[in-house]
């Protein structure tokens, strides 16, 4: 993991004072040329504040570290080394608000995109290829991504059940058992409804997984494995923006890979099949 994505990795456990130094780092080429007393300038610290700062994320001094920024820096886009806060200011116009979310969706999908894990990918995809059925699980914009990827399994001929409604989740779940396979997705891995279908499934023995950038000991062992996505944005927020992009990222890769053997004639014939009810009632 190189030492941007290590920094928005840890931001949402640093203290205030680390956290404008990280956004200083993170938001301002500069800090590769200035000196330690300027850096503390612009981040309202104190150059101690500094020398802290890069020495919790296991560097001596401020040169290794800005090698180590620079290394990452040019692995990165041209928008995301003028990475602008996403969270769109009173005064912003419309072209400001344009360029905010190509920067910021650019960056996110790099991000995840080198922070997900691969062998869990792959597990996750075997055991959704073998499901008898697939529950779907997630709430408010998460809702959204589990509900577009149940659409896309049930199209290509696989049982994905989804619902809109927490107290039918729980009715579905009814029937749960260790054939079926329990995909949660929640930004934080803290929604109640998603570790309530979580507990459910681990008493069923049902495969249960969950899309979060929560790694905790506590929700690791209520799940057979957590496909990690990078802090990408605050819990309160304006709205679930790249956390909600990250989702969609893992919910296309894992559909892609279930689908991927089938493509050709089988999966052509699963499509048309689907279609055809479609215009019955179209």
């Amino acid at each position: 993991m190189n030492i941007r994505m290590e920094i928005k990795q840890n931001y949402e456990s640093l203290n205030q004072s680390q956290k404008r130094v990280a956004d200083t780092f993170l938001r301002h080429p500069d800090v590769l040329i200035m000196s330690i007393a300027e850096i503390a300038a612009q981040s309202g610290t104190s150059a101690s504040a500094i020398t802290r700062f890069v020495r919790k994320f296991g560097y001596e001094g401020l040169d290794a570290f800005r090698i180590a920024l620079a290394k990452s820096s040019a692995a990165t886009t041209p928008n995301d080394l003028l990475e602008i806060d996403p969270i769109v200011q009173k005064n912003d116009d419309l072209p400001v608000i344009i360029e905010k979310v190509a920067a910021m969706l650019s960056t996110t999908v790099s991000d995840t995109a080198n922070f997900l894990d691969e062998q869990v990918l792959q597990e996750v995809i075997t055991a959704l290829k073998k499901a008898r059925r697939i529950y779907l699980i997630g709430v408010g914009a998460s809702s959204v991504v589990a509900y577009d990827l149940a659409h896309k399994l049930n199209r290509a001929g696989f049982l994905a059940l989804h619902s809109w409604d927490g107290h039918m989740v729980m009715e579905n779940l009814a029937y749960l058992n260790e054939q079926d396979v329990v995909l949660s997705f929640s930004y934080s891995g803290e929604t109640k409804e998603v570790l309530a279908a979580l507990a459910i499934a681990r008493e069923r023995g049902a495969q249960s997984y969950i899309v979060t950038k929560n790694q905790s000991d506590d929700l690791s062992k209520q799940v057979n494995g957590i496909i990690a996505i990078p802090t990408t944005e605050h819990l309160l927020r304006v709205g679930a923006i790249a956390s909600f992009e990250s989702s969609f990222q893992v919910a296309t890769v894992l559909y892609l890979g279930v689908i991927e053997e089938m493509i050709g004639t089988e999966l052509t014939e699963r499509m048309k099949k689907t279609a055809e009810n479609i215009k019955k009632i179209k």
